[in-house]
């Protein structure tokens, strides 16, 4: 019996090492920043927020000569995948969703209680792209990163009787500079901050995301 258990405790760690020294996946969970960039009635709408997994009470701010009142929203953590495609490049592939919802008023002549357009939204964000390790097997390693996000965004709008949908994909890319630091041969911590253009627009996001990985 004690020989068996021997054997079977044998191949677990002979398993387990294998899959250590192979492994080229990581999965990962933690906190990011989301973004939204629109128009509606030639105002514009900036929303910007770095989310958690818990319902939060405004999370947006809004810049415009309108205003609105956020009555609920929530957001899922951030996940990614990252993939190993040689000694210094990774393929990493993340995203996050949040919701709203809310009120629309005029900041002159209106209020929160006595407006009739609410609304709801939606929001879809993820990012896809290459890293570049600058060392390999170190504790403590910087990487630099380009690729492309994606955001796809649906609003809905109730003024008084009437529904308006909005829709909106938008594909920008970014730039990353990070920090990956290794825990033990399982787990890791990253951390990167990010520049983002519409062309228009250079969004600089400090904490574009921290998370905690799992290699496999």
């Amino acid at each position: 019996m004690r020989r068996l258990l021997f054997l079977v405790f044998l191949l677990i760690y002979v398993i387990t090492a294998d899959a250590q020294r192979s492994s080229k996946n990581e999965l990962g969970i933690g906190v990011g920043s989301l973004e939204y960039i629109s128009g509606y009635q030639n105002k514009t709408f900036f929303f910007y927020t770095q989310f958690t997994a818990v319902a939060i009470p405004n999370p947006f701010f809004y810049q415009g000569s309108g205003g609105y009142l956020i009555t609920k929203s929530c957001s899922t953590p951030s996940i990614h995948f990252t993939r190993s495609l040689a000694s210094h490049l990774l393929f990493q592939l993340n995203y996050q969703y949040a919701y709203a919802k809310g009120v629309y008023y005029d900041l002159m002549y209106g209020t929160p209680e006595s407006s009739s357009r609410t609304f709801t939204f939606n929001y879809h964000q993820s990012q896809f792209g290459f890293n570049t390790q600058l060392f390999k097997k170190k504790q403590l390693n910087p990487y630099l990163g380009i690729g492309f996000q994606f955001n796809m965004s649906a609003s809905i709008l109730h003024v008084g009787h009437r529904i308006e949908k909005y829709y909106n994909t938008v594909l920008m890319p970014y730039t990353c500079l990070g920090m990956k630091l290794h825990l033990n041969r399982q787990f890791s911590m990253q951390y990167d901050a990010t520049l983002i253009t519409d062309s228009e627009i250079l969004i600089a996001k400090p904490l574009n995301r921290l998370s905690l990985h799992y290699h496999f």
